[in-house]
């Protein structure tokens, strides 16, 4: 990344605002895309975090993809939503790639990186280095359904459940 330290943070109700920290890499925090140019501009990697709807994710990306320099990294925050699909909506494939934040992210360490069919190795080393720099530690996966996590979460759940049926007693067991 070549534009230095200092960070876009977009605050909902304000206009952007420049912070600098010498630990972190140019990186552009948006919670609403407005005066996008700019903070496009100065940024070398974007990661969203808006709700995991597709046809959200995919409109963003879109309208992000024909605003960015050459170069601009877009990653986007998902558990589960198909990087491929997120990408297809853009002109540049290849600089999208996915990354499943648990949470809270401040205290979790693992990132899931999620590569799209077409995301680069170097948009993958990219995104890996910014996750390092972070403090995270990563795992590298396809673009499949539920990704890694999600997946064995959903395994564990259902076996809970055939637990109850198979082994539990006959008494009623209320859940919530």
């Amino acid at each position: 990344m070549t534009k230095g330290t200092e960070a876009i943070v977009r605050e909902p109700y304000g206009c952007f605002e420049q912070a600098s920290s010498s630990n972190y890499p140019n990186i552009m925090v948006l919670s609403y895309l407005e005066q996008h140019e700019a903070a496009l501009d100065a940024a070398d990697y974007v990661m969203e975090a808006i709700p995991e709807i597709l046809d959200l994710k995919r409109a963003l990306f879109k309208q992000m993809d024909e605003l960015a320099p050459p170069g601009l990294i877009l990653g986007t925050n998902t558990s589960q939503l198909s990087i491929t699909s997120i990408a297809a909506a853009t002109k540049h494939p290849e600089r999208v790639i996915g990354t499943h934040w648990f949470n809270p992210p401040v205290m979790m360490r693992l990132i899931e990186v999620v590569k799209g069919v077409e995301t680069t190795e170097e948009t993958l080393q990219t995104t890996l280095d910014l996750c390092q720099k972070l403090g995270k530690e990563t795992v590298v996966c396809r673009d499949s359904q539920g990704f890694i996590t999600s997946r064995a979460i959903m395994a564990f759940r259902l076996e809970c459940i055939r637990i109850i049926f198979q082994v539990a007693e006959t008494h009623v067991v209320k859940f919530g």
